[in-house]
């Protein structure tokens, strides 16, 4: 008895730790590049993606795309050139801007590495092997989590239900 007991533990933590997309967000670079990135911030099976970019006259400039997660494990989207009011003034709505400019694609090679595949209007494709930055060690762990709140063993358990996920977690 207690080995199977053992064996159906073991197969769920399994299958707890396969299930869902995972978990990208981060700063990601080129360390050979000093100077640009993206920013991804992921919820699920989507991404939201800020550029800081050159332009051609050395000037920054600001993209952003939100992307959707394909069959192959790879996001994709339309990417936009934003534009708005001066940082130091108050804001104006009426400079807000969002051009469609191009398509970006997130591959990642495995949980710390991705390639970076980009297009904009009348310019190259440009593809680049990106790495997460890195501002401290990751310590991986197990949490817990319910209704979408993280809990640690030993709290009070809520509606009885636990779900035991893979967690980046410092604390776990």
């Amino acid at each position: 008895m207690f080995k199977q007991q053992l064996l159906l533990t073991v197969l769920l933590l399994i299958a707890s730790v396969n299930t869902g997309a995972l978990e990208y967000t981060d700063v990601y670079y080129n360390p050979a590049e000093s100077g640009w990135g993206i920013f991804v911030v992921q919820s699920d099976t989507v991404q939201f993606m800020s550029f800081f970019v050159y332009g051609q006259n050395g000037g920054p400039r600001w993209y952003v795309a939100q992307l959707t997660q394909d069959g192959a494990g790879n996001y994709n989207g339309p990417l936009y050139e934003t534009t708005g009011t001066y940082a130091l003034a108050p804001w104006n709505p009426a400079q807000f801007g969002a051009t469609a400019v191009g398509t970006v694609s997130f591959q990642p090679t495995d949980i710390y590495h991705a390639t970076l595949v980009y297009t904009v209007t009348d310019g190259p494709t440009v593809t680049k092997a990106i790495q997460r930055q890195t501002l401290a060690p990751y310590v991986l762990g197990i949490h817990c989590r319910v209704d979408h709140r993280l809990y640690r063993p030993g709290q009070q358990q809520l509606r009885g239900a636990w779900q035991i996920q893979p967690c980046g977690h410092a604390g776990c």
